[in-house]
């Protein structure tokens, strides 16, 4: 499904890719939903419902807002001044090296699927690979409150967890197809909906 999109070249100077923010954002001096988040929807619903779903297998509570989407991108050492609290990262593609990790060591993703849980506001990079590689970071960005309650209304209806909103306990039957449509019928995550 990420392939399906056109993505823009990514506009962050730490960053040679393509890939855009959707959900809560903040451009041109005000809050606003990423210019992409209208044509992304049912990217963005599956996505969130994959996360959702995880979270709540391990009852784990988590806010976010916004996703940061890449595709065949490579960070340079940086940090990210708009996120508040922890950030999701997961990669997606077929690729070999790539790896994401923070800059200290402490942390390192490597696999696709696997999802890790970082401080963005600490120093991160991501490094060359081989192949076709996404990676998707879940973050509550800074501006989220700021937001006109519209907006904020059609986050949460799109599935990102602003503060103060309960995470649902188990997915519908509509979140198990969106997942086979993000993840393929046969990901473990989608085996794991459907009983």
């Amino acid at each position: 499904m990420l392939e399906t999109y056109e993505w823009p070249t990514n506009g962050r100077a730490a960053i040679e890719g393509q890939g855009t923010c959707v959900g809560a954002t903040f451009d041109r001096g005000q809050p606003r939903l990423g210019w992409k988040t209208d044509e992304c929807e049912t990217l963005i619903r599956c996505v969130n419902t994959c996360f959702r779903h995880i979270l709540d297998q391990h009852g784990i509570a988590f806010h976010w807002a916004s996703l940061q989407i890449n595709k065949n991108s490579v960070s340079r050492r940086h940090t990210d001044r708009n996120n508040e609290g922890a950030s999701l990262i997961v990669l997606f593609g077929n690729f070999t090296k790539g790896a994401f990790r923070m800059a200290d060591g402490s942390l390192e993703l490597q696999h696709t699927g696997e999802i890790l849980t970082i401080d963005g506001t600490q120093p991160h990079e991501s490094e060359e690979f081989e192949g076709e590689r996404f990676s998707i970071v879940a973050f509550y960005h800074s501006s989220t409150a700021s937001l006109h309650t519209n907006h904020q209304e059609r986050l949460r209806d799109m599935g990102f967890c602003l503060a103060h909103q309960s995470i649902p306990v188990s997915p519908k039957e509509e979140d198990r197809i969106l997942i086979e449509l993000c993840c393929g019928p046969n990901s473990q995550l989608s085996q794991t909906t459907s009983h």
